[in-house]
């Protein structure tokens, strides 16, 4: 089952456990005219390549798991101005507010793993790749993998591992892969597009 505001998709004998705490909850919303956005979206759609594919990889994030994909990272990458944020934004549009489901790498392992757990099967968005406190070869395999590390609890007992079948989308002035001064191991081509 998937939920926008206050509609969902799915089953509606499915439970659905609000996560509230979590920003990106209320990002997921209905709103705005769906025609109008078709219309707008249909208008851009010849120009190029690179939107059509920025726009198609969203919705390809709801198929992964029905096809038994691993997860994957989509990267837009080239100098500021060309219109990497603007492409990604406009993607993410059609799951809610892009302004809310877009953020930074400027955040912890643990914040960066519960996000990907949280929003699950719908498109992450991390712009401005380039100010990333998380290192990207970790940041690949622990995304790729599709589950989060097992952690103790306080109280005794390991917490259920966090898990997520969908597509990452970075964008930033500098390729995920091949950066000056990085060593990439071969199985991060594998995973990055």
């Amino acid at each position: 089952i998937w939920r926008f505001g206050d509609g969902t998709v799915g089953s509606k004998t499915v439970e659905v456990i609000d996560q509230v705490s979590n920003p990106y909850t209320s990002a997921l919303v209905c709103g705005g005219d769906e025609d109008a956005w078709v219309s707008f979206v249909r208008g851009l759609w010849g120009r190029t390549t690179i939107l059509r594919f920025s726009i198609a990889v969203n919705f390809t994030s709801l198929l992964l798991r029905f096809l038994s994909h691993r997860p994957f990272i989509v990267h837009l990458w080239g100098p500021s101005g060309v219109g990497k944020t603007a492409m990604a934004k406009l993607a993410a549009s059609a799951f809610g507010d892009p302004e809310a489901l877009s953020s930074t790498l400027n955040r912890t392992q643990v914040s960066v793993t519960e996000c990907f757990a949280h929003l699950d099967d719908f498109i992450l968005l991390y712009d401005e790749l380039q100010v990333s406190t998380i290192d990207r070869s970790q940041l690949i395999y622990a995304f790729c993998g599709g589950k989060g590390r097992g952690r103790a609890m306080r109280e005794g007992g390991v917490r259920r591992e966090p898990t997520w079948s969908t597509i990452l989308r970075t964008t930033g002035e500098e390729p995920l892969l091949g950066a000056a001064g990085r060593r990439d191991l071969g199985g991060q081509a594998n995973r990055v597009l």
